[in-house]
């Protein structure tokens, strides 16, 4: 059975891909704007790139861990059904 069939995406994660959008599509709005009012590069503009590139760096960061947190969860309750499984079938059949 695959990890991924089970995992769906949730709110939290839905939330991070609509503000992800949202900024991107507005980032780039603001920033094109701010280089077309100056016409050149500037101080000012070189730090909202960067800024910009790092919120949207750290949406995709927060956006990864909740999906690894999904998926050790996922391999956490397998592993205990297996061990479950594991000591009733040592209990059923006895040590050797």
């Amino acid at each position: 059975m695959d990890i991924f069939e089970k995992r769906r995406p949730n709110l939290f994660e839905k939330a991070i891909l609509v503000v992800g959008i949202a900024m991107t599509i507005l980032g780039f709005f603001l920033i094109n704007k701010m280089y077309m009012k100056d016409a050149m590069m500037t101080w000012n503009l070189i730090i909202s790139s960067f800024l910009w590139l790092i919120t949207i760096l750290l949406l995709i960061m927060a956006s990864a861990s909740q999906d690894i947190k999904e998926e050790i969860s996922i391999l956490i309750r397998e592993t205990k059904q297996e061990i479950t499984l594991l000591r009733e079938d040592l209990r059923k059949h006895g040590r050797k």
